[in-house]
């Protein structure tokens, strides 16, 4: 039986405000959401040696672990996870793993995410994660691996996969969604057997620059690679190499202009 470390944990960080929180290997039980505070990193001994394990009263819709949330003090600049284990064993969860909202220079690496809805969450800003994992989450029709919302918001995907089960119902809904003007930079970002592999939806909003290079988005049913601009969005200079993206069903590739307009795109490979 392990020990619920919620307070201890929070204030652990509270105190290390700035600075790095190193969390040696082991099993770490929280019944509580965790804040980091502003320009402070969370350091784990390793992905497979480091472990949280939340477990929140059923259904809940918190944020497991979040930097900035509500931008209280506005922009943040730096700060991160790195190194650990993110699971998730509360009932039916509506969870989001990993929520950051308004950080600059954020750097979120080496992460296991299981077991939550959202795995990770980025609203405006600027930030980098690479090498995540991401697999069996709760809700899976709708879930999402990684989501990134805002005009103000880029985010870099380096050297990660979302593995999802094949079985129909059992599919995490969308791997990569980039929504609201979002703009993605995502070189080795591959997903398996979600429904949808990555999605980029300017509905309504304009999306400059986005850069696929050596990804793969191998799908169960629906789209590998789906670029939206629905009613009356725009996307501009769409760089991809080196694709691949299948499915069993839908489309490898879909380019949906809508009532929008799509305006340069290049693939290569």
């Amino acid at each position: 039986m392990l020990t619920d470390v919620s307070a201890a944990f929070q204030a652990a960080l509270t105190a290390a405000a700035g600075k790095q929180l190193i969390i040696p290997s082991g099993l770490y039980k929280l019944t509580a959401p965790i804040t980091i505070p502003p320009a402070t990193y969370l350091v784990g001994a390793g992905s497979k040696a480091t472990y949280l394990y939340f477990t929140l009263v059923a259904s809940s819709t918190a944020n497991l672990v979040s930097i900035n949330a509500g931008a209280p003090s506005g922009i943040q600049y730096g700060g991160g996870v790195s190194g650990l284990s993110i699971n998730d064993v509360t009932p039916t969860s509506l969870t989001t793993g990993i929520y950051v909202e308004s950080v600059v220079g954020g750097k979120f690496e080496n992460i296991n995410l299981t077991g939550m809805h959202v795995a990770a969450s980025f609203l405006n800003g600027s930030n980098v994660i690479s090498n995540f994992q991401i697999a069996t989450l709760a809700s899976p029709s709708t879930a999402i691996g990684v989501l990134a919302t805002g005009i103000t918001c880029g985010l870099g995907v380096f050297d990660s996969l979302i593995q999802s089960s094949t079985t129909p119902g059992q599919q995490i809904g969308t791997g990569y969604l980039f929504q609201g003007g979002a703009s993605p930079t995502m070189h080795a970002a591959n997903t398996y057997g979600c429904t949808i592999g990555c999605r980029v939806n300017a509905v309504g909003v304009s999306v400059y620059w986005p850069e696929l290079v050596n990804c793969q988005f191998d799908t169960a049913s629906d789209t590998g690679l789906l670029f939206d601009c629905g009613t009356g969005g725009n996307i501009y200079g769409v760089t991809v190499q080196n694709l691949w993206a299948s499915t069993f069903g839908a489309y490898g590739v879909h380019i949906k202009p809508g009532a929008g307009v799509i305006n340069g795109v290049s693939f290569d490979g």
